[in-house]
């Protein structure tokens, strides 16, 4: 009995033994599941506080080095006190940055130090300190360098309004062209109304500004500083601009490899780039990054992103992000909807990305709240301003004598009419050869005032007409001094707002090649249409109703003048200090420059 009694403990203990087995294991995976989910989690926070934490450094560094730019750059154009400062601006308290002053002759090559007078472009490199640093181990962003690139030279002294190299109240097209400046003003360009067309091969060396229009770029039209335009922008064969591109009201595109923007893209719709972009890219709508191209900043976007190139910068937006195995990220990934990279999406996409080195920073996706950049504010080009013709204006500004032409024996100068001494206009052409006190000459008795004309000059004149139309202009100093000339077409209804023709034309011509030479400074003012053609160099300004003309390369080269007794800027007095142009380019580098 008591074997019997003994073997049914053995066989109960014998059959519970599996049982306890099962519980044991089941409770072993319930705790090692909940050890992972911790550590998940612990991972997950981790890396979001070190990314929050990053990406509020990366803001007050960021502000901070710009607080130095801005810092540096009142100081420059504050007389005496760059020099005072030793060129080096900083701050011992928050924000913390560092300022230094660089100049250069040609814009290659570069000296730190305050700008001198032949200084044409200066250089500010700043850096920047978060106040609170990122956390753990994301550092990157506690000191940030920012780059600022401005023209420089002498500053006009007087009209109320911008000075432009070329002002056109609407444009169709602007090809074969060199806007120079050899004063290191910017050679700026201001269009009112319509789009702005530009074929090259062309270069500006100077910003241009559209207001209600947006720009094509085409056959290497270059534009040495920025771009700013109210509609959309595009870029194709070897178009290029060295400053930044923004548009108020559209989009922008390079579309082809051989174009580059050296600056920043601010678009108020989508960007696709198929070519260069030197900084970074903020736009309203989506991104499109194609395989080829390059971003060497960030890009932040409003709607989706694709990205087939190198981008060395951060990439946000609150739409989706895909990437393929030709994409780089050199920062980090903030994403409000999905991620995917190639077939894989979420999670997978993100540890494919990071295994293969394709992201360097850290990747976050379906963060919500994100916002898309805010559209810039459309550029200002000042409104057309109405030229009438009043002498007394003229007196003002130091014109002595008021000459009348006689039109009744023609209004064409260079042939034998003006040239043979026997001819009825050979007295009136050589005394405007000999005038030798500032002097405007009424020429609106004739319809136009044409013909093959070689002026030398030993005073300032002006010239009044309805029209003008020169198979050749060739006009000289005959002296040592530097005088001015203007070829003014007065607009024909100065109380309507707005370029109106004059009945009788209101263009100014220019027909074959032609030449304001060294020591002359010519302002040229039609209410309808300036039109320059083969190969003629100019110096000074043009502000016309519109643009045409075309054939051979022309040269604009900068020099401000301005009209008496009206706002256009320019001024007609001497420059008399030295400043700040437009702003260049403005990008994030790596380092100081020292």
């Amino acid at each position: 009995m008591f074997l019997g009694s003994q073997n049914r403990l053995f066989g109960l203990i014998t059959r519970q033994k599996p049982d306890h087995g099962s519980v044991l294991v089941a409770v072993i995976g319930v705790m090692a599941a909940a050890l992972l989910i911790s550590v998940v989690i612990a991972a997950v926070l981790s890396s979001a506080f070190t990314f929050s934490s990053s990406t509020r450094a990366g803001i007050q560094a960021q502000a901070a080095a710009e607080g130095g730019i801005a810092a540096a750059l009142a100081g420059v154009n504050t007389n005496g006190n760059c020099e005072a400062n030793s060129g080096v601006y900083q701050s011992s308290v928050p924000p913390i940055y560092r300022a230094t002053v660089w100049r250069s002759n040609d814009g290659v090559t570069w000296s730190i130090g305050c700008p001198i007078s032949s200084t044409t472009k200066i250089r500010i490199i700043a850096s920047g300190s978060a106040q609170s640093p990122g956390a753990l181990n994301a550092s990157a962003n506690n000191q940030i360098f920012v780059e600022a690139i401005y023209g420089y030279g002498a500053a006009s002294a007087g009209g109320n309004t911008p000075g432009l190299a070329m002002y056109s109240y609407s444009i169709g097209q602007l090809d074969t062209y060199q806007l120079l400046s050899p004063g290191g003003q910017g050679s700026d360009v201001g269009i009112r109304t319509g789009n702005f067309a530009c074929t090259g091969p062309t270069i500006i060396d100077g910003t241009v500004k559209v207001q209600q229009g947006g720009a094509n770029l085409t056959n290497t039209c270059v534009i040495n500083y920025s771009l700013f335009t109210s509609g959309s922008v595009q870029l194709s064969t070897y178009s290029r601009v060295l400053g930044n591109v923004t548009s108020s009201g559209g989009g922008v595109t390079l579309s082809n490899s051989t174009t580059l923007i050296a600056g920043d893209i601010f678009a108020n719709g989508a960007v696709s780039t198929n070519g260069g972009v030197g900084g970074s890219i903020e736009a309203v709508a989506g991104v499109a990054v194609v395989q080829g191209a390059t971003v060497s900043g960030s890009i932040r976007a409003g709607s989706n992103v694709s990205i087939s190139a190198p981008v060395g910068g951060n990439v946000t937006t609150p739409g989706n992000l895909t990437m393929v195995s030709t994409a780089r990220v050199g920062g980090n990934i903030l994403v409000g909807g999905t991620l995917s990279f190639g077939h894989l999406n979420g999670a997978a996409a993100a540890a494919a990305l990071k295994s293969q080195g394709l992201v360097t920073g850290t990747i976050s996706y379906g963060q919500a709240g994100l916002q898309a950049p805010v559209a810039k504010p459309a550029p200002i080009v000042p409104d057309w301003i109405d030229v009438s013709y009043s002498f007394a204006d003229w007196q003002a500004s130091g014109f002595s004598t008021e000459l009348g032409w006689p039109s009744a024996l023609g209004c064409r100068l260079g042939d034998s009419s003006s040239t043979s001494p026997s001819g009825v206009l050979y007295p009136f052409y050589q005394q405007l050869k000999s005038l030798s006190q500032p002097t405007v000459i009424d020429a609106r008795g004739c319809a136009s005032v044409d013909g093959n004309v070689s002026l030398p000059l030993r005073t300032d004149l002006a010239f009044i007409a309805n029209a003008f139309s020169f198979d050749t202009l060739n006009v000289t100093a005959a002296d040592s001094g530097i005088h001015h000339i203007w070829f003014i077409i007065p607009d024909a209804q100065p109380s309507v707002a707005g370029p109106q023709c004059t009945k009788k034309g209101g263009t100014f011509a220019i027909n074959s090649t032609s030449t304001i030479g060294t020591g002359v400074e010519a302002f040229a003012y039609a209410s309808c249409s300036i039109a320059i053609n083969n190969g003629t160099v100019w110096q000074g300004q043009l502000y016309s109703g519109d643009m045409s003309g075309g054939g051979g390369l022309r040269e604009l080269h900068y020099i401000p003048m301005g009209i008496p007794g009206s706002s256009i800027g320019g001024g007609v007095i001497p420059p008399s200090m030295f400043q700040t142009g437009a702003l260049i380019s403005m990008r994030n580098r790596t380092d100081s420059g020292q």
